[in-house]
């Protein structure tokens, strides 16, 4: 039997909250959790720390799917197997000196992270500021990113608010598969353990390799990409 590192904080309808006593669950404890408690689909994990927030649910094609998301990323397991990690870039257009692209740095301190229920999971929410330039300086806005996390799924939306609003903005997403690759086309990857990262947006522009670019837009904006296991 798996050493219990656990303890149950509250339960709500078939979603439970799981207080965790050490840094880190090894694969064995996440499946007996899921053993331990056959009739609940979404597991919040509450660690003693507030630079990460894991979701587990059960699913119909791993023997359990984990969401973790960091200050830094985003990532999907399958059972003990990381699939794929992913993270944003944040880039305006430079018209003074060399017109050009610039790719702009966070803020990495004043990065926060929050999570409510929602039905049949949790919504969890990670707000990015970023700095206005290159060197460092001002504050261009800030990336919030929304996931709605159900049984296997995770629906992301992430929206840029600024008050730049004559700057020519653009986001980047890259998407880092730890398996191989099923299929490969310009809006969707699958990947093995039947993952689905669907990039078509309204404002889905193209991929290059493991980059998705979005189309430039003045101002504020919102993107809602999807990461699925299964169909």
């Amino acid at each position: 039997m798996a050493e219990v590192n656990w303890t149950i904080s509250s339960i709500v309808g078939t979603i439970i909250l799981l207080s965790i006593s050490i840094t880190a669950l090894y694969n064995s404890d996440y499946k007996y959790i899921i053993a331990s408690l056959p009739d609940k689909d979404v597991f919040l994990l509450e660690y003693n720390q507030d630079n990460k927030i894991e979701v587990m649910t059960k699913s119909s094609v791993c023997p359990y799917v984990l969401f973790r998301i960091t200050k830094d990323k985003v990532s999907a397991k399958c059972g003990w197997r990381r699939v794929v990690d992913t993270n944003w870039y944040l880039e305006y257009y430079k018209t003074y000196g060399d017109d050009e692209w610039v790719r702009l740095n966070r803020k990495p301190t004043k990065v926060t992270l929050d999570i409510s229920e929602v039905d049949q999971g949790f919504l969890i929410t990670r707000v990015t500021p970023y700095y206005a330039t290159k060197s460092r300086s001002g504050t261009a806005g800030k990336l919030i990113e929304t996931f709605r996390i159900t049984p296997d799924s995770i629906k992301s939306s992430l929206e840029f608010q600024t008050s730049y609003t004559n700057r020519l903005w653009k986001v980047i997403w890259k998407t880092t598969p730890n398996v191989d690759v099923v299929e490969d086309s310009a809006e969707l990857l699958r990947l093995e353990k039947n993952l689905n990262i669907i990039f078509s947006d309204t404002l889905f522009q193209k991929r290059e390799d493991n980059l998705a670019h979005y189309f430039p837009q003045k101002g504020s904006f919102v993107i809602d990409p999807l990461i699925q296991f299964g169909n």
